[in-house]
């Protein structure tokens, strides 16, 4: 993670990559993350990458870490439970 871990990141997560970054959060594979999504796993790891290099983290575990600091990321769940059904 970045040396400064507790300061929210300064470029917006888009709303697609906050449901990959809710999603990430399980146990999901990125295909499975593809399937709830319908998108390819090219593309789930091509948002994985930007959500990545927006929050200044090299693995899913510290993104997950650093998802509570967004602000937009309190609303994911209800946007992605809502997408997926």
């Amino acid at each position: 993670m970045r040396a400064d871990d507790k300061t929210p990141p300064t470029e917006p997560l888009t709303e697609r990559e906050q449901k990959v970054l809710y999603l990430l959060r399980g146990t999901l594979s990125l295909r499975e993350i593809g399937r709830e999504l319908d998108l390819s796993v090219n593309t789930v790891k091509t948002y994985t990458r930007g959500i990545y290099r927006k929050l200044g983290v090299a693995s899913r575990r510290d993104a997950v870490r650093r998802a509570p600091m967004l602000a937009s990321y309190a609303d994911a769940p209800s946007t992605a439970a809502t997408e997926l059904s």
